[in-house]
């Protein structure tokens, strides 16, 4: 315990002491680079100079990102080149004779003549005698046997159908 009060004794009495001589003022350091390496240097003759790292090893892959929206639509292309001729296809079968057909003049001993008399005709297909209906804007129509009139231009009459396309006035 008496070192203690010793202790306390000293700090209560004690003085402020003088202050001492100032400092030098500090300096910057200075930096110079050359091939990978940086040297600093300070005016009070220390200096360091550091490397730039090694390169460190590629990373592993990371996860595919999510996919953007749609571009828009880009400009038309050039038309392509024309593709090769195909093969030439097998010759169709030989045809048929066709069923004859005969025109069949409704009012007969008239002569036709443009532009003043057109007489009516009808055609025989198959025995059957098909004729233009001029009514509701005309049509060809079956004509069974019976009794017609025509009205060509110039060429009338009243005449009678029979079988097998026979046409008497």
């Amino acid at each position: 315990m008496k070192k203690l009060i010793v202790c306390v004794l000293l700090i209560a009495c004690a003085k402020n002491g003088k202050n001492g001589i100032a400092g030098v003022n500090g300096g910057n350091c200075g930096v110079s680079y050359s091939n990978g390496t940086a040297t600093i240097t300070c005016p009070d003759g220390t200096s360091a100079t550091i490397s730039n790292g090694i390169t460190g090893a590629t990373g592993a892959q990371g996860s595919t990102g999510l996919t953007g929206e749609s571009g828009p639509p880009g400009p038309q292309g050039n038309p392509g080149i024309n593709g090769t001729n195909g093969i030439n296809g097998t010759n169709g079968i030989n045809g048929t004779n066709a069923t004859p057909i005969t025109a069949v003049q409704f009012c007969p001993g008239v002569t036709p003549s443009y532009p003043s008399t057109f007489p009516e005709l009808g055609l025989c297909i198959n025995g059957n005698l098909y004729g233009v209906y001029s009514a509701n804007d005309g049509f060809l129509a079956l004509l069974t046997p019976g009794e017609y009139s025509s009205d060509g231009i110039n060429a009338s009459c009243v005449f009678t159908i029979g079988p097998n396309c026979e046409v008497t006035q």
